[in-house]
This record gives C-alpha cells, structure tokens and sequence, in this order.
C-alpha cells in the first residue's frame, strides 16, 4: 500500500488540493494527517471539510483547538478570526482529535503525532539527540515515527525504527524556526510511504501550487492580517520540481 502523510496546512486550501491531487498520480490509497490543519491560513473551514473527507486517522496539532495564547497581539487575532471562521460541528470535530495514534498499516507499526510523542509543540529536529528518540521508543517500539510541526522535512533513522517529518502543506518554512518571521515557500510538502512486502520506501514530496490563486484568496477572506502574512513568503524561491 502507498500512504501519503500531511501535516501543518494551515487552512491553505490550494496547497492542500494540489497535494490530494499529486498523491493520486502515485496511487496513494491511504491518508495520515498530522495535525495544524487550521489557523493562519484564509480557508479553515473548507480545509476542514475536505480533510474529513478522506476518513483518515488524523492527530490534533497546537493550532487546531485554536486557544493556544501568544504574546504577539496579530496572532491572537488571527486566532479569533479562523474561530469565528468554523461552525459549531468544526471545532467539536477539531477539539476532539487525539495526540498521537498507534496505527498498523500495510503491516507496519506506524506512531503518529504532531510534534513529539507526549506533546504538541515539543519538536523533533536533526539536532534532536538519538538517546531522547530512543527513549521515547523504550517499551512502543514502531517501524515509523511520523511528526510535522517544525514545517521542515526530516528523515532520520533511529534504531530499528525512522523517523519522518513531513514538512508542512500550507507554509513551509526555510528553516527550523528560532525566533523573527520564517521565510516561507510558495509551494507544499508531504511524504509518500510505500508500505510494501520488502520494506517500506519513503518520498519526500515537493509540490507546486497555484501560489496567486492563494494570494487572491487570503486577501479576499476577511482576514485582517493578510498582507502582513503574506510578506512571509517568498515567491520566488526555487528548488521545487
């Protein structure tokens, strides 16, 4: 079997259509999603929608309860804007996500979270030590730990098991953020795991979008921070097939 895993969209409804449409050209029959599908982003609501579409497991990010406090006023804000954005049944399906899932797929042990297992915003990163990994695998034992958050792809081996970060959907980020605004770019990550009978085969995956289409939709949205948002990203960055 080939699963595609998502993570971070951020309520980027054409990263995300894109994305659903380059998994169909690899014959992708599973879906795992990560968690932030929600907040600074133009289309919560229709991203919701079209991710419980898929009837996949899905994870709850530190965005997706939309009550996570920051001291940068605009943030909250724009908190309150993607809130008031999603119906009633949207934030109860939201509310409800889990932590982390322990999923077998295609026979293989998968552990999916969004950050870290035991935490939303505790990130795993290149720098994350081996030891701290090992020990969050003592006595869980998987063949793949999958997480997002950082919007920065990562894969590492562990032990027996891998370690994939997927990157984000909606906003990926130049590098591991550290403090200051991200420079994000103008295109959609996930991965693609083929999950087949001699191992398991992973892709990290790069896909373009129509990155105006998403310009004329955030400024149109009502969003009250949209041009201070977009200045983020960098149209054109390169680097995407």
């Amino acid at each position: 079997m080939r699963l595609a895993v998502l993570s971070d969209i951020h309520a980027n409804l054409v990263a995300l259509d894109a994305v659903l449409d380059d998994a169909k050209r690899y014959q992708v029959s599973e879906y795992l999603v990560l968690g932030d599908i929600v907040d600074l982003g133009p289309e919560p609501g229709p991203v919701v929608d079209r991710i419980r579409e898929l009837a996949s497991p899905v994870v709850g990010g530190n965005h997706d309860r939309l009550d996570e406090r920051s001291p940068v006023p605009a943030l909250d804000a724009i908190r309150l804007w993607s809130r008031g954005s999603l119906s009633s049944d949207q934030q109860h399906w939201l509310d409800g996500l889990s932590d982390e899932l322990e999923l077998v797929l295609g026979g293989r042990r998968v552990w999916a979270v969004h950050a870290s297992p035991g935490s939303r915003t505790h990130p795993v990163v290149a720098a994350t030590p081996d030891d701290e990994i090992a020990g969050w695998l003592e006595g869980r034992p998987c063949d793949v730990l999958c997480c997002g958050h950082t919007h920065v792809q990562l894969l590492r081996r562990v032990g027996a098991s891998t370690v994939l970060n997927v990157g984000s959907v909606g906003m990926p980020f130049r590098e591991q953020h550290a403090g200051g605004p991200p420079t994000i770019f103008p295109w959609a990550e996930y991965a693609i795991l083929d999950l087949g009978g001699h191992g398991t085969a992973f892709e990290l995956k790069r896909v373009r979008y129509d990155f105006p289409e998403f310009v004329r939709r955030f400024r149109e949205s009502g969003f009250g921070q949209a041009e201070a948002l977009l200045s983020a990203w960098d149209p054109a960055a390169s680097g995407c097939g």
